[in-house]
């Protein structure tokens, strides 16, 4: 034990007779160190390709789709829950590419055909009622 605490008091000696560094070396920048400073023509940069990836994804949930049909929603009232409750529901009806909810009383779905058509719109509805919401079809193109 008296080992343990002669090496615990040569740590400390030692620790503690080191010399601080001048306050001129603290607030010297390190060379090796990049800062976080972003140019104008780097942040044009930037937006420019966040702008481009948005149209990517954008041209992609078009070419997913052919068609959109447009929902008037009840029974949505809670504006967290609800809208990804009617997303999960109308995106796992066949042929349903995208799905768009707005608070409180609406979607539009996009897809191709299948989900379009006369005969998969009820299909949508029956989706919606299956999720605890009414809902009618408003209008499809």
């Amino acid at each position: 034990m008296s080992r343990l605490l002669a090496l615990t008091l040569a740590s400390f000696l030692v620790a503690c007779s080191t010399e601080a560094p001048s306050p001129e070396a603290e607030s010297a920048p390190d060379p090796n160190l990049s800062t976080t400073h972003v140019t104008p023509e780097a942040a044009a940069a930037i937006e420019a390709a966040a702008t481009e990836n948005v149209a990517i994804e954008t041209a992609t949930a078009d070419a997913a789709s052919d068609c959109s049909v447009s929902l008037s929603i009840s029974g949505m009232v809670c504006d967290k829950m609800c809208p990804p409750k009617v997303e999960t529901a109308l995106g796992a009806v066949d042929g349903v590419a995208k799905v768009e909810v707005t608070y409180p009383d609406s979607a539009k779905v996009f897809g191709n055909g299948a989900a379009c058509s006369e005969e998969g719109q009820p299909t949508l509805l029956k989706a919606l009622e299956a999720a605890g919401f009414g809902g009618a079809i408003l209008n499809a193109s």
